[in-house]
């Protein structure tokens, strides 16, 4: 096929018309991929006046009406806000945690997912979108939520090196973080694997040859570095099916529940949903106790059973199919608003508010950890990380998070980004203020389920104006997605906690005396 080269005038020319077309609102299909290409060519030749240009331009589109374009311009933003990224580091702020390119390039891709659109376009296209958003998670430290979209782009294209060889890259970071050598061992054995499925399928569509050359090269390296450690070329993984999953059908299903969805306090977990992930086994580091004691560990095992809650919570809400014996005899007005009533409704209320709860109780433990002297009521998850608000002047990061060198921690701030925080207006995620107002009407006001969202006037008498209203689907995806959230804030917590004791020990030679913590047996409990 032959192919036309625009000079940088040429180029520049074609966006002008694009913007014209936006504006008047006749674009077509071959204006929007000639979009596409202009901003892929402007990263390519380093061109960030043109990249600014397609930026601008994307804006003047105002939300189309066809559904399919609309997606693709979410799309080709993140990409453009991608190469701003590239080509805006230096060394200067090359690990500054203020990086508004990459939280917009994540908002814009989960835009794209989020929007109507996404499901009119072919299983590769989506692909590309999870596997560009996967990249971008993981420079924050955000490896959790980078491996959610990998293993989603692989599920729509099985052949998509890049997301696969990434993953396996991502995997083998984690490992090298972890301080139990076992769950560091198994996890390498699972990162190793996905390079060798990326590796076995080259350049394949969006990934592109350099990238197999250096998926090729890491593979060989972590080949060399297991051998010489004895690690095995070809375990045997049918060992991890062999642990229970408990005694009764309901343990068994919620157990095989939190598997799937990823949800143990368990580093396993993150790498297998065999049953050996099947516990909650994750604890803090060894650290300093002086000044402290028993604090952190006290805080941790109250941050895990709180969490254990809000996942039975979810699971309960979720499988409470039947009618409560509770829910019976209950007389409840018939208002004509298709509102949902039960007990396993609520469970799921409690569920959100639990999880949500927790993170504002990571950010406390944090600031007493970190020795932050951020004010209590400043203490919460969306603004530990940012200097208090002055009238004139912009909230920045804290210097000590800045400092610290410590990925984990940005991990915990990036997560933030998905909260609303009121001092500030840019975030990492298209709904943090639908979360914020829902999580403020469970705890301050009223918020319903129902059947399907009202549409009356506000004038009619059905209208009810003290409630935010969902229904049961959506609040359920949301309460998912907040104790997801409140997961991998407590695991990076640990994580961090442990970068932080290793470089303390670094600085500080001082011999100290260590003893161990004996775990609580289950009978005695409660």
């Amino acid at each position: 096929m032959t192919a036309l080269i625009l000079t940088h005038e040429q180029m520049f020319a074609l966006a002008d018309q694009l913007s014209i077309r936006a504006v008047d609102g006749s674009i077509t299909s071959t204006q929007i991929d000639q979009l596409g290409a202009l901003i892929d060519a402007a990263g390519e030749s380093k061109d960030l006046d043109l990249l600014m240009r397609c930026v601008k331009v994307i804006g003047e589109f105002g939300e189309l009406d066809h559904q399919r374009h609309g997606c693709m311009l979410h799309y080709f933003h993140a990409n453009a806000l991608g190469w701003l990224y590239i080509h805006r580091r230096t060394d200067d702020n090359a690990l500054s945690w203020n990086q508004p390119d990459n939280t917009a390039q994540i908002y814009q891709l989960r835009s794209a997912i989020a929007h109507e659109g996404y499901s009119e376009h072919s299983a590769e296209y989506r692909a590309q979108i999870h596997s560009n958003l996967g990249n971008a998670f993981n420079k924050t430290g955000r490896v959790f939520d980078a491996l959610e979209q990998w293993r989603k782009a692989l599920t729509l294209d099985p052949m998509l090196a890049m997301a696969q060889g990434n993953m396996g890259g991502a995997l083998l970071f984690y490992a090298r973080n972890l301080y139990d050598s076992g769950h560091s061992e198994w996890i390498c054995i699972e990162g190793r694997a996905q390079l060798r499925g990326a590796v076995a399928i080259g350049a394949h569509g969006a990934t592109y040859f350099e990238a197999a050359e250096r998926f090729q090269w890491m593979l060989e390296t972590v080949e060399n570095r297991m051998d010489q450690y004895g690690i095995d070329r070809d375990p045997d993984l049918a060992w991890m099916d062999k642990f229970s999953l408990g005694r009764s059908y309901q343990e068994k299903q919620y157990r095989r529940w939190c598997l799937d969805n990823r949800l143990f306090l368990n580093p396993m977990n993150d790498g297998y949903t065999r049953s050996v992930a099947a516990t909650d086994s994750l604890a803090l580091p060894t650290h300093r106790a002086d000044g402290v004691g028993i604090s952190y560990l006290a805080a941790f095992n109250q941050l895990k059973q709180e969490y254990i809650y809000a996942r039975w919570c979810l699971f309960a809400g979720q499988d409470g199919q039947a009618t409560h014996p509770a829910d019976r005899e209950v007389m409840l007005s018939s208002n004509a608003d298709s509102a949902r009533y039960s007990i396993a409704i609520e469970q799921t209320k409690s569920a959100f508010r639990a999880a949500y709860s927790l993170l504002d109780k990571v950010a406390y433990f944090v600031r007493d950890r970190w020795e932050i002297g951020a004010k209590r009521k400043s203490a919460d998850f969306a603004r530990l990380w940012r200097t208090e608000p002055k009238k004139g002047t912009e909230t920045t990061i804290r210097p000590e998070f800045e400092g610290s060198q410590n990925i984990w921690l940005h991990a915990l701030y990036s997560l933030s980004e998905d909260i609303f925080n009121e001092d500030i207006r840019q975030y990492a995620s298209p709904d943090a203020q639908e979360l914020h107002v829902v999580r403020n009407a469970l705890e301050h006001r009223f918020f319903k389920i129902v059947w399907t969202r009202s549409e009356c006037d506000e004038t009619s008498m059905h209208h009810d104006r003290l409630s935010e209203q969902m229904t049961l689907d959506e609040f359920q995806a949301k309460a998912l997605r907040v104790l997801t959230m409140a997961r991998s804030a407590i695991v990076y917590l640990s994580l961090a906690m442990h970068r932080a004791e290793v470089q303390r020990a670094e600085k500080d030679s001082a011999r100290s005396v260590s003893f161990g913590v004996q775990s609580i047996p289950d009978e005695l409990k409660g």
